[in-house]
């Protein structure tokens, strides 16, 4: 391939880039200053490669996701972690509280990092990173072990035990039969609320990341909590839908930076 034909390639990916909808041939070489015949043969090459797809019609072309997963490959082999954080910010400043992400390693839920969207007032600011999640006395716990086979979210809080009548808040769970309730009713609304259980005073909202596909276990969780007088049912409510669209956002990104989640794991574990 001619330098020339190289340049025009990556402005004609420049170029579709910015058209979602997409481009028929002629206005694509309008764009280039090309003939149709020229954006013709540009257009095939990327969809050979990969690059590009043709629509229904056969009339116009559109991105496909091969750069985006470029992207996040080459973040991936980085070792970065911001694509993590853009999407726990935009969740904080949208939802005005403390939002925090856990990641599944093996069987353990660990807290790996966290944005906070209070700006003034009561904050709830828990310094917690590299710690495992306390999986039944937390809504992130809940969230996570209702995405699970019943037998393995039980075995999983035997080994980690409940919370001693000492520790956590006064709602916390304590039981085997209030755990597996909770747990159903989390996996039937699709989302876990806790009040009162990790703390006293402090409540939380959390969701699963899902893996590629059903049969995978969750990748982990994100959760927004803050101050009790807070959460009242209408800020709940408002929550559910920033939440469950931030989660959906990172199961389809996790899986293709899994060695930058690994990497964030190892880090915070450090």
């Amino acid at each position: 391939m001619s330098q020339a034909a190289v340049i025009h390639c990556i402005r004609m990916l420049d170029y579709l880039a910015g058209r979602p909808a997409g481009s028929t041939v002629d206005e694509a070489a309008d764009y280039l200053h090309v003939s149709p015949a020229r954006a013709r043969t540009l257009l095939g090459t990327l969809t050979e490669r990969g690059y590009v797809k043709v629509g229904r019609d056969a009339e116009r072309y559109a991105l496909t996701m091969e750069l985006t997963k470029l992207g996040l490959a080459y973040q991936a082999h980085s070792g970065t972690s911001e694509i993590f954080q853009a999407v726990l910010d935009r969740l904080a400043m949208a939802t005005g509280e403390l939002v925090r992400m856990a990641l599944a390693d093996g069987e353990r839920l660990v807290w790996v990092a966290k944005a906070q969207g209070s700006r003034s007032g009561l904050r709830f600011d828990a310094e917690q990173t590299g710690r495992d999640v306390a999986l039944s006395s937390t809504a992130a716990g809940k969230a996570w072990l209702a995405s699970l086979p019943e037998a393995r979210a039980r075995k999983l809080v035997r080994a980690q035990g409940f919370a001693p009548k000492n520790q956590f808040g006064p709602r916390a769970i304590r039981t085997t039969k209030r755990l597996v309730r909770e747990l159903k009713t989390t996996a039937k609304q699709g989302y876990a609320v806790g009040h009162d259980e990790y703390m006293l005073g402090i409540s939380a909202i959390a969701a699963a990341i899902h893996g590629p596909s059903a049969d995978e276990p969750p990748m982990g969780v994100v959760s927004i909590a803050g101050p009790l007088t807070r959460f009242t049912p209408d800020k709940l409510k408002s929550f559910r839908a920033p939440l469950l669209e931030a989660t959906r956002e990172l199961s389809a990104l996790l899986p293709l930076v899994r060695e930058s989640a690994t990497d964030l794991l190892r880090r915070t574990a450090a």
